[in-house]
């Protein structure tokens, strides 16, 4: 499998990927290894990298508040159609949303590998799925948790 030399994956490879991460180990690091191979060559012949990193930041804060608003947008308008339905929650329903809301942000936040998986490129393929699989952890709990507060 071939990636693009600019860092950007499109969806559905980037969906397999993660489920080769988790389901199919040394398939994802034959991946891996091409990719860190391809990386390092792009990486010497460009430099420049190293004063983009305020531009990197910058990037990161905007994806992840485009995550949330989507997040809160889907989950408002999941909970209005569960009420425009005429369905309404049980006894216990809002306090079970609530609480796999908060299993997925606790498994989010506790389960980037940080440090122990980064390298000087910040770039590889672990890197990335560790990051995809914490935003949408992240966007899931936080959908699930508008849910619960809005259905009413």
């Amino acid at each position: 499998m071939t990636l693009p030399n600019d860092g950007r994956i499109p969806f559905f490879k980037g969906l397999w990927i993660v489920v080769l991460f988790f389901f199919a180990k040394k398939k994802f690091q034959k991946i891996e290894d091409k990719d860190n191979k391809d990386r390092i060559n792009v990486r010497n012949r460009n430099e420049e990298d190293e004063d983009r990193r305020s531009e990197i930041l910058w990037k990161g804060y905007v994806i992840s508040l485009t995550y949330i608003l989507l997040s809160l947008l889907i989950g408002t308008i999941t909970a209005f159609a569960l009420i425009s339905a005429g369905l309404t929650p049980g006894k216990y329903t809002s306090v079970i949303f609530q609480l796999i809301s908060a299993l997925f942000i606790l498994w989010a936040t506790l389960s980037v590998g940080g440090w122990s998986i980064q390298s000087y490129s910040n770039d590889t393929l672990t890197e990335k799925v560790g990051r995809w699989v914490a935003s949408w952890s992240y966007s899931v709990g936080t959908l699930l948790l508008v849910v619960s507060l809005l259905w009413e």
